[in-house]
């Protein structure tokens, strides 16, 4: 019987120990700050994500065998230039897929609750738009593009496309199966809306394939980071647009 390596073992298996490690860390920051310190959920996620960063640089920088998915030698302008035309790809993508799923529900006699969770839309960008909606608010505001645009990529690419893909890329070979259930476990993180999480599937596909061509989560963030951005400039020109016609 071969000897057991615990050295072998962890490095097998660091990507989901990350993975639940940082997540856990995230959430439970999140809700204590929340709880301690501030009623405004946006000021506890920008803390907790901080945090997460911080500790992630400091894990990479001691020992980055445990986190090799960052192409630090390119520059971060050209990897924008790379990620523009899979952005638009996966947010087309993604908006055709769910509206065509939102309007093929509605042929069915679905009961009202049923409706409502398909069709609820994604939470942080209502808060964006209730943040805009405000008077002398715009602090805040700032702050739910920073979280939505900048830390919400990074943190969310690390975890998904980072811990989580490397350690179903060590574990199991097809690389499809591996890119669908990864693109799975995120899509479910943005429940309860059924419609938000078809969106997010559809995407984390595109993101998880980059992943896997790349090596780096250099361009999933970027993608990632340019379709939160159009999410919300839509929505606020949608939401313009229906204002006026109201008048």
């Amino acid at each position: 019987m071969a000897n057991f390596n615990i050295e072998n073992f962890f490095m097998r298996f660091k990507g989901i120990f990350f993975f639940i490690f940082f997540l856990i860390l995230q959430l439970l920051l999140a809700w204590l700050i929340f709880y301690f310190f501030t009623d405004e959920r946006i000021y506890a996620q920008i803390l907790s994500s901080l945090i997460f960063l911080l500790l992630f640089y400091l894990l990479e920088v001691k020992y980055p065998q445990y986190a090799p998915f960052f192409d630090h030698n390119e520059n971060w302008f050209v990897t924008m230039g790379k990620s523009l035309k899979v952005s638009l790809i996966a947010f087309v993508s993604g908006y055709i897929i769910t509206f065509s799923f939102i309007l093929i529900t509605e042929k069915f006699l679905l009961p009202e609750h049923v409706i409502k969770y398909i069709n609820m839309p994604n939470q942080a960008i209502v808060d964006v738009i209730a943040s805009l909606n405000k008077k002398n608010n715009n602090i805040t505001v700032v702050f739910w593009f920073l979280s939505i645009i900048v830390l919400g990529p990074l943190t969310e690419e690390i975890l998904f496309r980072g811990f989580l893909q490397d350690f179903l890329s060590n574990l199991i070979k097809n690389k499809k199966i591996v890119i669908a259930t990864t693109a799975i476990i995120f899509s479910l993180f943005h429940l309860p809306s059924v419609s938000n999480m078809l969106f997010t599937l559809t995407v984390g596909i595109f993101l998880s394939i980059e992943k896997e061509r790349s090596g780096t989560i250099n361009i999933p963030i970027w993608v990632h980071s340019i379709i939160n951005f159009t999410g919300i400039l839509t929505t606020i020109i949608f939401q313009q647009v229906l204002i006026k016609n109201s008048i």
